[in-house]
C-alpha cells in the first residue's frame, strides 16, 4: 500500500545553495532558507553549526566573499520584484552596508578586483532595455561606467581618463572603450555591437577563466 503524504510537507523542505569560500580558507558562506526566507550564513570547514550573517523578511539571492579580508558582497530585492540591490558585510566589525540604492534598477553582480577593493557590476541604471557595466570602489562608493561617450555632458571623458589611468596604476585589468560619435549612453547599433563584444572579451578573459567558466 503506497503511503501519502500532506503536500506542506513538501513545503517545508529546506535547501543550501551559492557557496562562497573565505580567502583564508577557513569558512565557506552560502545561502539556506533553513529560517523560511533564503539568507546568508557561513559555516567553518572544521566543521560546527552554522552563523548566520543576515536577518531580513526578504530574499538574499547570492553571496560572495571578496579575495582578500572578510569582506562578503550579497544581493537582495524587495517582494520578489528581482530588482537586485548591492550589500557588503564586513564580517570583523559585524556591519552591513548598503552599496546600490535604486529601486527601480536591477544590479547582476560580476567579481571583486585582486585587491577586494573594488567590484564590477552591470545595471539598467541608464536605459530600462539596456545593461551597461560599471565599476565601484567599495570603500568610497563611487560608481564609473566602463563604457564611455567622447560627448558625454553627465560622464565627462576627462573623468574616466583619470578613473582608468588610477585602476591601471593599481594593476586592476582595464578595457577602455571610447566611443567618438557617442554621448551619455551608447545608442547606435554598431557602437552597442563593440561595447557588448568588448565586454563579453574582458569578462571571459578576468572572470570566467578565474571561476572555471
Amino acid at each position: 500500500m503506497s503511503r501519502r503524504f500532506d503536500f506542506r510537507r513538501y513545503l517545508n523542505i529546506r535547501s543550501a545553495s551559492c557557496p562562497s569560500f573565505s580567502p583564508d580558507n577557513e569558512y565557506v558562506a552560502f545561502l539556506t532558507n533553513i529560517t523560511g526566507v533564503p539568507q546568508v550564513w557561513r559555516v567553518a570547514l572544521g566543521g560546527g553549526w552554522p552563523e548566520q550573517l543576515t536577518f531580513y523578511g526578504e530574499e538574499a539571492s547570492f553571496c560572495r566573499y571578496a579575495p582578500v579580508g572578510d569582506r562578503l558582497i550579497f544581493g537582495m530585492d524587495q517582494g520578489g520584484n528581482e530588482r537586485v540591490q548591492l550589500y557588503m558585510i564586513e564580517q570583523e566589525e559585524a556591519l552591513i552596508e548598503q552599496l546600490t540604492d535604486m529601486p527601480r534598477v536591477i544590479h547582476m553582480f560580476g567579481d571583486w578586483a585582486a585587491d577586494g577593493r573594488w567590484i564590477m557590476f552591470s545595471s539598467n541604471e541608464r536605459h530600462e532595455a539596456f545593461f551597461d557595466a560599471y565599476v565601484m570602489d567599495v570603500e568610497s562608493k563611487e560608481v564609473h561606467r566602463i563604457l564611455q561617450g567622447r560627448n558625454d555632458p553627465r560622464g565627462p571623458q576627462s573623468e574616466t581618463d583619470q578613473m582608468v589611468e588610477a585602476l591601471r596604476a593599481w594593476g586592476i585589468p582595464v578595457t577602455y572603450v571610447l566611443f567618438g560619435d557617442e554621448g551619455h549612453g551608447i545608442v547606435k547599433l554598431k557602437n552597442r555591437i563593440v561595447a557588448y563584444e568588448a565586454i563579453v572579451q574582458f569578462l571571459d578573459k578576468h572572470i570566467g577563466a578565474s571561476h572555471g567558466g
